[in-house]
């Protein structure tokens, strides 16, 4: 039974009574949490449910990083056995973290994945194109989408995009990946938004019939509004029919993501009986009531590889738990649109928010490609004047007029007037050699 359509107090009940266990487990097998409970001298018997978590020590990311065997739960059992490991971001000198899932992770997962295919309608007639890029180590993107095919006896293929270092024989361009997409019809692809975004622009350029494609399931970056109906408009364009553009908020700590119900709508955690969410104060740890915005954290509640209770996901973000309007069900739903706070930048002493200047540029169909530039107006020089470049990838024969317009817009929404290049797409984004887009170059601190 899928616990997100009963009542919210009967979730919080059972999400109630699974943290208990967890708790319990933690004391009795868990390298960071048995420290912690000897340390500080808090008595298993004094945390009696979620009441309690705000006595759990807030974990950050940069603490899992630096001893990730720490929050490796000690096995006791066959289904406590190394199933398989994903590998989160590096860390500053560049070591990928590992997480481990064991056996009874795996099946979760599997449960978990079950649950958002019925929320997105995805059956065994499908056919899925996983545009991830296979990498040197386990990724969680790459494998959920196995996952997908797994639980729906879906047909699922792999396009194997890009030039990758770690293996090199199995690279493709982007052509190769629409000639797949066309050939095998997939009705569904997965892949990060840019990469995405540039497989059908590379389509319409080539003439191909992609009217097969009926969803995208994105994740990966963070992405302005305009953005679905930029990428929708695109693939009709290609003959696809009403075409569902889907955003995922992507948590490796999950081996999931977050899923809307409806476009733009909000980020569904569709197993509350194994993952809690919270929103906190982080000066005080105090835990926020619903709709309030704060830092978001995950405690794992049904897990036997590694294991994060109060993890900060590093995102700011607003939770509510009562029934959904669009779809009924009931647990944490995300409504305020997770972001990173080291997003936010400061360019000539006014805070801004890069997303607010890519909405604009989304807006602009004439816009292929586009990337924000900090600088200093003398690049030897550090102390001379800030300024912000816009570089931009366009087939627009008036360039001059394109160059008027965006300054104005940029200028009255963020008080900045921002510099124009034109330059070659590739020139900001190629995508045989990477799949994701850098939006936001900061070169001030840099310049030599």
């Amino acid at each position: 039974m899928d616990p997100t359509f009963s009542a919210p107090e009967i979730i919080f009940e059972l999400q109630n009574k699974k943290f208990c266990d967890m708790v319990s487990i933690c004391y009795e097998r868990h390298p960071y949490y048995r420290r912690w409970f000897g340390e500080t001298g808090v008595r298993l018997e004094s945390i009696r449910g979620l009441k309690d978590l705000s006595k759990v020590p807030l974990v950050s990311k940069t603490e899992f990083m630096a001893d990730p065997e720490a929050f490796r739960l000690e096995p006791k059992g066959p289904d406590e056995l190394l199933w398989d490991v994903a590998y989160t971001a590096g860390t500053t000198s560049g070591q990928p973290t590992p997480f481990y899932n064991t056996a009874h992770d795996f099946f979760e997962m599997l449960e978990y994945t079950r649950r958002t295919t019925e929320l997105l309608g995805i059956t065994s007639n499908d056919v899925l194109a996983n545009l991830f890029p296979l990498r040197g180590l386990p990724h969680g993107a790459f494998t959920g989408a196995i996952r997908t095919a797994m639980v729906l006896g879906a047909r699922h293929f792999f396009t194997l995009p890009g030039k990758s270092a770690a293996n090199p024989r199995f690279n493709h361009s982007t052509d190769d990946v629409v000639r797949q997409v066309e050939a095998q019809k997939a009705t569904v692809l997965f892949g990060v938004h840019s990469f995405v975004r540039r497989v059908i622009m590379r389509a319409i350029e080539l003439g191909s019939d992609l009217s097969s494609v009926r969803l995208c399931c994105l994740t990966g970056e963070a992405l302005p509004p305009a953005f679905y109906h930029d990428l929708r408009e695109r693939i009709m364009r290609l003959g696809g029919e009403n075409p569902w553009i889907v955003n995922r908020y992507g948590i490796t700590e999950i081996q999931g993501a977050l899923i809307e119900c409806r476009p733009g709508g909000p980020l569904h955690n569709c197993a509350p009986d194994q993952f809690y969410f919270e929103v906190i104060d982080i000066e005080t740890g105090r835990s926020l009531s619903d709709g309030e915005t704060g830092w978001i954290t995950l405690t794992h509640l049904n897990r036997r590889g590694t294991v994060l209770l109060r993890f900060v996901l590093g995102d700011t973000a607003a939770l509510q738990r009562d029934q959904c309007p669009d779809c009924g069900r009931c647990g944490e739903r995300v409504v305020v649109n997770p972001q990173r706070k080291d997003h936010l930048i400061k360019l000539k002493g006014t805070l801004i928010n890069p997303l607010i200047i890519e909405e604009i540029l989304t807006h602009c169909s004439d816009i292929e490609e586009y990337q924000i530039v900090l600088k200093r107006a003398n690049e030897g020089d550090p102390f001379s004047p800030e300024k912000m470049v816009l570089r931009l990838a366009s087939q627009r024969e008036d360039a001059e007029s394109l160059r008027r317009f965006l300054e104005q817009e940029v200028k009255r929404a963020v008080d900045i007037t921002p510099e124009i290049e034109i330059v070659s797409r590739e020139a900001i984004f190629d995508p045989d050699r990477s799949m994701k887009a850098v939006r936001l170059i900061d070169l001030r601190n840099t310049s030599s």
